[in-house]
């Protein structure tokens, strides 16, 4: 086991090449990584009728204490790296964020005006960064066609 191993925390939402630079970092053989961890618990905890559900909640802790728990833990392989690739909309509200900072946290930021033409949603103008020009955030999610 790796004494103090480097914990990579990749934040990302849609669309932002998030599974390329994942399997850029799997390709190093000091590396191990883990694709999405919170997507179990995200499903288990807010009922979301995704695509292969049943998979994935067999698939993966349910729970987002354990996906914390193996996190912090040994990394798979005893490498010293470990690259953990994190949907923001994955985190529910419901679930501690103290453990954020053991990690080294990265951030994949586009252009929202452009995120949401890939994905058909509306946005105003006058939006920057997911807020509007009013202050207030925009719920993504609700906007989905």
């Amino acid at each position: 086991m790796v004494p103090d191993p480097i914990r990579i925390a990749m934040w990302s939402g849609p669309r932002n090449i998030s599974t390329a630079l994942m399997r850029s970092f799997g390709t190093r053989p000091d590396a191990a990584v883990v694709d999405e961890p919170f997507y179990a618990a995200y499903l288990a905890d807010s009922g979301s009728m995704h695509p292969m559900r049943a998979e994935v909640l067999a698939s993966q802790p349910n729970n987002w204490r354990e996906v914390v728990t193996r996190l912090l833990g040994p990394v798979p392989g005893g490498k010293p790296i470990y690259y953990q690739k994190h949907m923001t909309h994955h985190m529910l509200d419901s679930f501690g964020r103290e453990w954020i900072g053991r990690m080294r946290n990265c951030y994949l930021i586009r252009d929202p005006q452009a995120s949401v033409a890939i994905l058909r949603w509306p946005i105003s103008a006058s939006c920057n960064n997911g807020s509007c020009s009013s202050g207030k955030r925009i719920d993504w999610a609700a906007h989905r066609r």
